[in-house]
């Protein structure tokens, strides 16, 4: 402890994405050194796509065949806190309503999730206005796909991000006091679902 204490303190800054972070930097280690600073992704300004892509990036293959599209990016860390079934219901809920309103499901993995995304995809295989989107994407892939949607419902507390960066709408579904805090950040806090 006294080791993490004394290399803190030499540090120049540090930044921490939540309150409550900052706050334990401070009271444990009685830390100047540390600021408050919203997630990196949100303070990019833009991207050059050429620095990053050898050959660019086709922005054409994001466009979903489909109107009035709804993304479902899940996160296998829900397990954790709450059953399986007991998080598997909720997204076959979630899913249900919004076919009634006569939505297009894209279920999508932002990172290693593909499990969960299986496992909720199982439930309805023979819907034809449920997808499971395979592609592998990165952020800024996703970034372009996500535009295809009217909302998204989330775990991924990036893929948030990313889809509040691009003027997407997002209920998130979180276990930590991180989505709380992005959602108040975006006066959205009312759109969180604790899992806990």
């Amino acid at each position: 402890d006294e080791k993490v204490k004394k290399g803190l303190m030499h540090a120049t800054v540090i930044f921490a994405r939540e309150k409550e972070g900052y706050d334990l930097l401070i009271q444990k280690y009685n830390l100047k050194n540390v600021k408050l600073s919203k997630d990196m992704v949100l303070q990019n300004r833009e991207i050059i796509i050429d620095n990053v892509y050898l050959k660019g990036l086709q922005l054409g293959s994001y466009k979903l065949e489909t109107d009035c599209n709804v993304g479902i990016i899940p996160n296998i860390r829900t397990y954790e806190f709450c059953s399986k079934d007991q998080i598997i219901e909720i997204y076959k809920y979630i899913i249900v309503k919004l076919l009634k309103m006569g939505k297009n499901i894209y279920i999508i993995a932002h990172s290693d999730d593909e499990q969960v995304c299986n496992d909720i995809y199982k439930m309805f295989l023979k819907n034809e206005h449920v997808f499971l989107y395979k592609k592998r994407l990165d952020c800024l892939e996703y970034s372009c796909l996500v535009r295809e949607f009217q909302y998204i419902i989330a775990s991924r507390y990036h893929a948030i991000i990313h889809s509040y960066k691009e003027k997407i709408p997002c209920i998130a579904i979180g276990w930590a006091q991180k989505y709380k805090e992005l959602l108040t950040l975006f006066e959205q806090k009312r759109y969180i679902f604790d899992v806990r």
